[in-house]
């Protein structure tokens, strides 16, 4: 069937209230389509095709299918081949909508939910500030412009040549293509963040592919700003970011795992948020065999929350509220790691907090010798560092006079470093196992014991107060 093939001074299909329309299954051909908003404007359409290649070019609309309509989008296909700038007025749930010409810029007119799948094989399909559902796959040759509304999409597939500017809000990806995929971008494809927000949300295992993550410019070359992992059904699902190549990956905001285990795709791999991470109560961090050195803004530890360290080094850039280290009585796997709190690149906080019972290597290098990092227990009344304290620039303090601070390996206070700042512990509190090598200030507190098992090596300053 052909209606009105090219018409532009009306509609080609009006369905008035009386009206009905039932496409059947056959391959259709329309210029533009208009639903009158009355329950008796009745409109089916094809389980086939449907191919709009016009508009009514007084209302700049190619489809208005109105909400008190009684409409079925029959399973089938909207195809769209109109060459312009036109809009989809849709207060319906249509089934699978391909956007098919290169000069084509679709608009959206209100908020507009798929059942099947969406798929841009040239133009752009512009969100225009409205929220955007699609329950299927969405496949982006063209351009897919997100704006400022909410996107829910079954998969996003972004195919070489295919641009994802996304929303400024949250794009919640729900399923996966085969493969795994819930998120795949080509090599040449685009991916814009827009400084929003990707939530995955699929009940299995899945991975995001392709997003290199390297930070060319102020925004990023393809790189995630906020990302959400919050798998459903299981804590157990495991969510894996893969790169196109390289093998740094970087998130340019906040990473937060709701539910679920992150990790990255190969254990050698580094990660940089520059943000603040958070890990849920039902969210695991990282695996046990990691190498790779993480890097992150902050770090928080919900109870029942797991971050499994890297063996090499966790470095802390920032901090969220007072605290650069919060475990709120969740699960820390050292895997003989080193952590380490750098904020000598211009933060000018002058006092950061760390919450943790057990440390295998700690060290500290603040933005200037005044400024102090705090170390509290999670639980109990000890602070205990299984290898190795460094103290490169800055004071180490304890939180609280009357718990116990043990260093079973050596401490190194460097130059421009200070331990104990306050000198305000309680006797017999401090333990150093190891050799101590003093090149900066070790206070004490003026009648009180400090325990150096291992000896010291003072080349600096030794301070009774």
């Amino acid at each position: 069937v052909s209606l009105g093939s090219g018409r532009t001074s009306s509609h080609a299909l009006i369905i008035n209230q009386g009206g009905t329309f039932v496409g059947g299954s056959g391959a259709h051909t329309i210029g533009s389509i208009d639903v009158k908003n009355n329950s008796n404007a009745k409109c089916t359409l094809t389980s086939g095709n449907t191919t709009v290649n016009s508009e009514k070019t007084g209302d700049d609309r190619n489809m208005v299918i109105a909400g008190s309509s009684t409409f079925a989008h029959g399973g089938g296909t909207i195809i769209v081949t109109f060459a312009g700038t036109t809009h989809y007025d849709i207060d319906k749930t249509i089934n699978n909508l391909t956007l098919n010409n290169a000069s084509l810029v679709q608009k959206l007119s209100d908020s507009s939910v798929l059942a099947g799948n969406l798929t841009i094989t040239a133009g752009q399909f512009n969100a225009n500030g409205r929220n955007l559902t699609v329950a299927g796959d969405v496949d982006v040759t063209g351009t897919l412009t997100g704006s400022s509304g909410a996107m829910s999409f079954g998969s996003l597939t972004i195919a070489s040549g295919g641009t994802y500017s996304a929303t400024s809000g949250t794009t919640t990806i729900t399923n996966e293509i085969s493969g795994a995929f819930a998120l795949d971008k080509h090599s040449s494809g685009t991916f814009t963040h827009n400084s929003g927000t990707v939530e995955v949300t699929t009940n299995t295992n899945t991975f995001i592919d392709g997003f290199e993550g390297t930070v060319t410019s102020g925004s990023g070359a393809n790189a995630l700003n906020n990302l959400i992992v919050n798998l459903t059904d299981s804590a157990n699902y495991h969510f894996r970011l893969r790169p196109n190549s390289g093998t740094a990956h970087t998130i340019l905001g906040d990473l937060t795992v709701t539910q679920g285990m992150f990790e990255l795709e190969t254990d050698s791999h580094t990660l940089t948020v520059n943000g603040d991470v958070s890990v849920g109560a039902n969210g695991t961090l990282g695996r046990i065999a990691k190498t790779g050195n993480d890097s992150f803004g902050s770090l928080t530890i919900a109870s029942g929350g797991t971050y499994n360290a890297t063996s090499g080094t966790t470095t802390i850039t920032n901090r969220s509220g007072d605290f650069a280290w919060k475990n709120d009585g969740g699960t820390f796997t050292h895997n003989s790691g080193t952590v380490k709190l750098d904020t000598n690149t211009g933060n000018t906080d002058i006092h950061v907090d760390v919450k943790e019972n057990i440390f295998y290597n700690f060290e500290m290098d603040m933005n200037a010798t005044s400024h102090e990092v705090k170390l509290q227990d999670t639980s109990g009344n000890a602070v205990t560092i299984l290898n190795n304290l460094t103290v490169t620039q800055g004071i180490f303090q304890s939180e609280t006079a009357s718990d116990t601070y043990t260093i079973n390996g050596l401490t190194k206070i460097k130059s421009g470093g200070t331990f104990m700042g306050d000198a305000n512990h309680d006797t017999n509190k401090i333990i150093h196992n190891g050799l101590v090598t003093n090149e900066g200030t070790y206070k004490i507190n003026d009648g009180t014991t400090v325990k150096m098992n291992g000896g010291i090596r003072n080349l600096g300053t030794i301070t009774v107060a």
